[in-house]
């Protein structure tokens, strides 16, 4: 009897270390599990930079990367623009963009800048 209550209580915990796995992996690592799509990266790209709120968009583009368009307005009231990145991500959700022309002279936004997405990004 005690060997079977010591089973039992082995695969409970051994469940338990389980689901808190898979919600870490959820939380830290979703697209792993949820995969990448054009909103959720873009909001991960836009959380990385000074933008002003709108995660803006990002599409497929070429050699299995994205082309995003972050909202960004340099001064306050100038009604601002978009400013696009290249971005590359892995199956993790792991990212790096890169403005293809850089950053230029007085600009604030960053020629490259890199992150994750996380389970808030969806």
């Amino acid at each position: 009897m005690q060997k079977r209550k010591q089973a039992i209580l082995a695969a409970a915990a051994a469940v338990a270390v389980g689901v808190v796995a898979l919600l870490a992996v959820l939380a830290f690592r979703p697209a792993l599990v949820l995969g990448i799509d054009g909103g959720t990266l873009a909001h991960s790209v836009d959380s990385k930079l000074p933008s002003i709120g709108d995660p803006g968009h990002c599409r497929r583009g070429t050699n299995d990367g994205w082309l995003c368009h972050v909202l960004f307005e340099p001064d306050a009231g100038s009604g601002g623009g978009y400013v696009a990145y290249e971005v590359v991500a892995d199956r993790f959700g792991c990212w790096r963009a890169t403005r293809p022309n850089g950053s230029r002279s007085g600009d604030k936004l960053p020629a490259e800048t890199h992150g994750c997405i996380y389970l808030w990004d969806f």
